[in-house]
């Protein structure tokens, strides 16, 4: 797999045929790939997994990982597979025994990969009491704003940013970003430990739909002021102008995040898409 080494990253099933016919001059057999790709899986040297589009993803183990899977059998390497394809957003157990179809062995084949520390369960701040397993180097997916099917819960963000705004309105003075998560702490509203950056994500989509004015403490807020010195407060005046108010950026905790490519990105969001069809209306 010398390509793959090359690589030190993954890449694709495709591109990694265009790299062989470009060094070989030929056009690759893809069945005889296929096979050499198989063998190689059978042989622990290469974990596989599948990029935001579906790709099959490849990419060569380090030799310290291929002693660690040495001598796993066939179903304890389809679970790990399985595992290793969601990355740090980690599998339920249920979906690990319905894509496996090994059902009652799951429980068995998953205590030892833990034994053998390749995976690990992890609880999630929503799902306290049901368990999800990821590779035992990785840290949990931090997912305040998404559902457990990893779309966003749009119903939860417009209840924060309700609650934020009248609590802004209330409030008649300015206040930061700490003292806004302190409110949504305070009101139990959340069953998720909310960060300092998740909070900031909500106020802005306010500031952007023209409900909040981000300010610092001597004078309006520029792009050179700095998060950590902006301070928030209500805004009186009418909305954005053409229709920006409601584009779903705005409000999107989630814009940080959101790159053609990734799983959160412009080309699969139905609310962008729905957005653009109304500006020929605006």
């Amino acid at each position: 797999p010398r390509l793959l080494q090359q690589a030190q990253k993954p890449v694709t099933q495709h591109a990694l045929q265009q790299q062989l016919e470009r060094a070989t001059g030929q056009s690759v057999d893809l069945e005889r790939m296929g096979k050499i790709i198989n063998a190689l899986l059978s042989r622990d040297l290469v974990a596989v997994g599948n990029n935001a589009q579906g790709d099959l993803m490849l990419q060569v183990r380090d030799q310290s990982e291929v002693k660690r899977v040495h001598g796993l059998g066939k179903e304890e390497r389809l679970v790990l597979q399985l595992i290793e394809a969601k990355g740090s957003q980690g599998i339920w157990q249920r979906d690990i025994k319905s894509q496996s179809n090994l059902q009652n062995l799951v429980p068995t084949i998953l205590k030892n990969l833990e034994d053998r520390k390749l995976v690990k369960r992890v609880r999630t701040p929503d799902s306290k009491h049901r368990m999800m397993y990821m590779l035992y180097d990785l840290a949990p997916q931090h997912r305040a704003f998404l559902t457990e099917s990893m779309d966003l819960d749009t119903e939860f963000v417009n209840a924060l940013r309700g609650r934020l705004e009248k609590w802004a309105i209330q409030r008649r003075a300015t206040f930061t970003v700490a003292e806004a998560g302190a409110h949504i702490a305070e009101s139990k509203i959340s069953k998720v430990e909310l960060r300092d950056q998740d909070i900031m994500l909500l106020l802005n989509s306010l500031v952007y739909d023209a409900k909040l004015e981000r300010l610092r403490h001597d004078g309006p807020w520029t792009p050179d002021t700095g998060e950590k010195d902006a301070r928030y407060r209500p805004l009186r005046s009418a909305g954005l102008p053409n229709g920006l108010a409601e584009l779903p950026c705005n409000k999107c905790p989630l814009v940080d995040v959101c790159q053609e490519g990734h799983e959160v990105s412009p080309s699969s969001c139905e609310y962008f898409d729905a957005w653009l069809k109304t500006v020929d209306e605006w």
